[in-house]
């Protein structure tokens, strides 16, 4: 139930901030950012963590959608603090795709898993890594990913 209510207040977001800028108002996505992050955070296992990705994730929007602006390739009709800057709107939406990063994605093996493991082997230490990913769509598995590393840190570096 978790993953359908962040799903559908990410699909909020969206639609505030994509229909409100077409329609000239481009503050509405801001506006319902503000409950999906309440709901996001009340919700997820390591609320702690989360705003910082959110941030990150806005952040991240806000450089390239600039660069988009500054160099032209790009105009947008509403919701700008300057020209060349990307709109708070598009930013919005880069913040609305953070909340979905752990709590759709991720938590609770929904399509797999990651973990890391740390040996201490004297003079050495053994990293080893593991990750499996299975993205099914209908019933039907789209993406599969597994991986499985070792690495030894010795002397400095990974052997």
């Amino acid at each position: 139930m978790p993953m359908l209510i962040n799903f559908t207040a990410f699909q909020v977001g969206w639609f505030s901030s994509v229909i409100g800028a077409a329609k000239q108002m481009p503050w509405p996505g801001p506006v319902v950012l503000v409950p999906v992050l309440a709901i996001h955070l009340k919700q997820s296992r390591r609320p702690q963590f989360e705003p910082s990705l959110i941030i990150a994730c806005g952040s991240v929007g806000l450089f390239f959608d600039s660069l988009l602006v500054a160099f032209g390739w790009v105009a947008y009709p509403s919701g700008q603090f300057s020209m060349l800057l990307a709109p708070h709107w598009i930013v919005t939406m880069w913040m609305l795709f953070g909340t979905t990063l752990n709590s759709v994605l991720v938590d609770d093996d929904k399509i797999g898993y990651r973990r890391f493991e740390l040996a201490d082997l004297g003079d050495e230490r053994r990293v080893r890594s593991e990750a499996k990913f299975d993205v099914r769509l209908l019933f039907v598995n789209a993406f599969r990913y597994r991986r499985e590393n070792t690495e030894i840190w010795s002397d400095g570096c990974f052997r």
